[in-house]
């Protein structure tokens, strides 16, 4: 009777690992080890469909990133054909060899999990595009990382701290996002200008810093305010990052970009009917307050 007791306690062993064999298997590694790698890569020099901007990419990139987090799977980035990996000195490794880029926009219907753990079912190394929304709060953790992939090249941290030293201690940001049509024609749009000036009266401190991605918007509003802007001779050209390629317009949204991540509150309005990432994503990297129009 022992003897069948044990045969059963056996068989019964044989058929739980096989369980969990299959069970892991179907998942996709969810219970992975560190001997898989999935890496985002960032080309919008040689691919269209990355020309989303940097809030869109650095949205993207921490979606993958908790994913690797939460199943123990290396983390890896690829900027080197990207525009930002001329401005970023952490990102610009040199992972991808020409294998398929899984894509997996925002609102496209495809699950950008079940598309990386089919792929790693059969590789060890997976690359990924993406602008998805990441699903968990930001931990500590996963903060100082983000402000070490953050940190400028040199030559752009000069700069950065150039703008900054002419402005008032503790500044905050007046954050205005018209939509993405202003970077290619910053035609005069008065209606919206009002609209957007209101906001600003409404919240308005003399430590502001008013950054948008329209010269004849900050004209208007220094024409009826007394606020801090980020000038240059002539007037700054605007690229809207990830998607422009042009060195010289990147540079001065990069240096507007950090030195809304250097402030201390920020108000942004937006004439999208979502958020801007160019705000959002530093107010939660460097616990800035944010106070959206919406």
């Amino acid at each position: 009777m022992k003897n069948n007791n044990k045969i059963f306690i056996f068989i019964l062993i044989i058929i739980l690992i096989l369980f969990f064999y299959l069970s892991i298997k179907n998942e996709g590694y969810e219970n992975n080890s560190y001997n898989k790698t999935v890496c985002i890569v960032w080309q919008n020099k040689i691919n269209k469909k990355h020309h989303q901007g940097l809030g869109d990419k650095f949205r993207g990139l921490i979606r993958v990133h908790q994913y690797c987090k939460y199943n123990n799977i290396n983390f890896k980035i690829d900027a080197s054909n990207d525009i930002c990996g001329d401005f970023l000195k952490n990102i610009s490794n040199e992972y991808h060899n020409d294998e398929e880029i899984i894509t997996v926009l925002f609102g496209d219907g495809h699950n950008l999990e079940k598309n990386i753990n089919k792929k790693l079912s059969k590789v060890d190394t997976v690359y990924v595009y993406t602008n998805e929304f990441y699903e968990y709060e930001l931990d500590n953790y996963e903060k100082e990382y983000l402000k070490y992939l953050l940190e400028p090249v040199d030559s752009l941290k000069i700069k950065i701290d150039e703008q900054i030293g002419k402005l008032p201690e503790n500044y905050g940001i007046q954050h205005v996002r018209f939509t993405d049509d202003k970077f290619l024609n910053d035609n005069v749009a008065n209606k919206q200008y009002n609209t957007a000036l209101n906001f600003i009266k409404s919240n308005y401190k003399s430590t502001d810093v008013l950054i948008t991605n329209s010269n004849n918007f900050k004209k208007f509003v220094k024409d009826k305010i007394k606020i801090h802007t980020i000038d240059c001779e002539p007037d700054c050209e605007l690229g809207h990052i990830g998607q422009n390629t042009d060195y010289q317009s990147t540079k001065n949204s990069f240096i507007d970009f950090f030195i809304i991540c250097n402030s201390t509150y920020i108000n942004a309005f937006s004439f999208y009917d979502f958020n801007s990432g160019f705000v959002t994503i530093p107010s939660q990297i460097y616990d800035i307050p944010i106070l959206y129009n919406n």
